[in-house]
């Protein structure tokens, strides 16, 4: 819906701020969120915690995706169960650009 706290994916007020995905039958493939940052200083890392759940239907997965012009988009990783929950850490600094998303 547009909406930073509503909708499909969305981000929580709680603290930490968490982003889900709010799952119903009307969820369909494709469905993505991004936000842009100015990394044109340098290098960067991206570093998130995965929580474990709701991946865990077959064909259930999600991936992060980087991109440093908004339109060619790379996948960083994909996951496919709640087996890969844990700490996550890219170097991204390839991807540093006034409009990293």
């Amino acid at each position: 819906d547009g909406s930073a706290s509503s909708g499909k994916i969305f981000v929580t007020n709680s603290n930490p701020r968490q982003l889900r995905f709010r799952y119903d039958s009307g969820f369909t493939a494709g469905v993505s969120i991004d936000r842009g940052v100015d990394l044109s200083a340098g290098c960067a890392t991206l570093t998130f915690d995965l929580g474990e759940d709701n991946i865990d239907n077959p064909g259930d997965n999600f991936s992060v995706r980087i991109s440093k012009d908004g339109t060619n988009y790379t996948v960083l990783d994909t996951f496919t169960s709640s087996s890969a929950a844990g700490s996550k850490t890219y170097d991204i600094s390839a991807f540093a650009s006034a409009n990293t998303r």
